[in-house]
């Protein structure tokens, strides 16, 4: 899932298990301040976390945006979601459609062969996605209850034997409404906020939102 990541990485300073926890724009510089003391710094910055993240760092480092832009990205909210990853016994019985599949009813709104896919090659597995009704209902159940109620639903769809299966909250899962345009960019301070929430979802759509602010940087600085 990250390879893409990966790739595009090569030859950065990446840093990694990073906590951030305010920017600040400060004499032309934005400032990145993380939870260990650290300090980053730089002329421009992308904040592509969920956009109620990305202006609770902003508000931290007292950096404030224009109302009307600000009042957009504010508006922008995100529905949750239970994940449910699990290890079968043998190849599941998602054979359609690139081995995935979504559901119209409860709880389940979305099972993914990971093998097919090329994500586990070495071991079937399935993605299963809920719907976010379940999500808002079990979001403080334990996995030991919820998971179990997911893996039921999607038992049809499986073919095979649930070995082992890990749970995760997913919190920022499918944005609601847009910003109207693929990234916000500020040029005079060389600040842009991309991601799904701008353009709509969809990994299209987060993809087109990072290009965008890219193409915004890369303009402000004089570069083609």
């Amino acid at each position: 899932m990250n390879g893409i990541g990966k790739h595009l990485a090569e030859g950065l300073d990446v840093r990694r298990e990073t906590s951030v926890e305010a920017v600040e724009y400060i004499c032309g510089r934005w400032k990145v301040r993380c939870g260990a003391g650290s300090v980053f710094q730089a002329a421009a910055l992308v904040l592509t976390a969920p956009v109620p993240q990305s202006l609770a760092l902003l508000e931290a480092g007292a950096v404030e945006l224009p109302g009307e832009a600000l009042g957009k990205l504010r508006a922008i909210r995100y529905r949750r979601c239970i994940a449910a990853l699990a290890i079968l016994k043998g190849p599941s019985a998602l054979v359609a459609n690139g081995g995935s599949i979504k559901l119209a009813g409860e709880p389940v709104q979305w099972i993914a062969d990971n093998q097919r896919k090329g994500i586990s090659p070495s071991a079937p597995a399935v993605t299963i996605q809920s719907t976010p009704a379940f999500a808002e209902e079990h979001w403080e159940v334990a996995d030991s209850e919820r998971i179990p109620k997911l893996l039921a639903a999607a038992e049809p769809y499986l073919g095979a034997r649930v070995v082992s299966f890990e749970g995760h909250r997913w919190g920022f899962s499918e944005p609601v409404g847009s910003y109207g345009r693929e990234a916000y960019f500020d040029r005079e301070r060389g600040l842009a906020l991309a991601g799904d929430g701008l353009a709509g979802g969809r990994i299209e759509g987060a993809a087109l939102s990072g290009l965008t602010a890219a193409e915004h940087i890369k303009s402000s600085f004089g570069l083609t």
